[in-house]
């Protein structure tokens, strides 16, 4: 996960670097981690950020003005906002801040945001690699329609772009589950939310155009799921 952290003090900077590298230790994730203490420079990164760790206290554009600005890429972000009061706490929440968090630092309450932070990230995304190389993508897997197995190779179909990865379906499996997801056939994990058809035993049809076969022996649960599913969205 990429991570900002923007504070004024150097050395703040650097204590704030070590517990969040600690923290995803612990949750077995790896961090890229960019300090800034200017505001505009962190504001002008065009890194895509995960977590961004910001003080409310600057001279040009403040924490929460940076904090609309990281949110406007990525809807996604989870900020920690780090502040010598609390006079811009609604603002704060406002912008679904994980956690506002005074000044002096309590180091335990911020471990446990950045822990949070990770699994509400995890909760909304997921990684993966490309076939072709080594680097990793996070994607929102409310944008994921169906993934596939196709030639030794994992196709992750959104309506944006199809991607392809080595990862085995068992990992999709494991990240993808609860009401929207399910696997209707070994080769084939479907969003419900995407089904515009539906032939009891036999198939769905996702967008009015992708055909995802039933296994038969999985046609009952799947034809429990998509009821329920398709109760609760009413």
């Amino acid at each position: 996960m990429n991570i900002l952290i923007c504070v004024p003090d150097k050395a703040v900077a650097k204590q704030l670097e070590n517990i969040i590298k600690s923290s995803f230790l612990r949750q077995n994730e790896a961090a890229d981690i960019l300090s800034f203490t200017n505001s505009v420079e962190a504001a002008g990164c065009r890194t895509i950020f995960d977590i961004a760790v910001i003080h409310t206290d600057f001279p040009d554009i403040n924490g929460i003005v940076l904090g609309k600005v990281l949110t406007e890429k990525n809807r996604y972000i989870k900020l920690i906002f780090i502040s010598p009061g609390y006079k811009l706490i609604d603002e704060a929440f406002n912008l679904h801040a994980v956690r506002f968090l005074k000044t002096p630092l309590n180091k335990k309450r911020f471990a446990e945001g950045i822990e949070e932070a990770i699994k509400q990230i995890n909760e909304k995304t997921v990684s993966f690699s490309l076939k072709e190389n080594e680097v990793f993508f996070r994607i929102e897997k409310d944008k994921i329609i169906y993934i596939e197995i196709e030639n030794r190779r994992t196709k992750i179909v959104t309506e944006e772009k199809t991607f392809y990865s080595l990862l085995p379906m068992v990992y999709w499996r494991e990240h993808l589950h609860g009401d929207n997801f399910f696997s209707p056939h070994k080769s084939f994990i479907v969003n419900m939310d995407y089904i515009t058809e539906y032939k009891r035993n036999c198939f769905a049809v996702l967008l009015g155009k992708h055909q995802i076969p039933i296994a038969r022996a999985k046609g009952p649960a799947f034809h429990r799921q998509y009821i329920a599913f398709d109760t609760s969205a009413q």
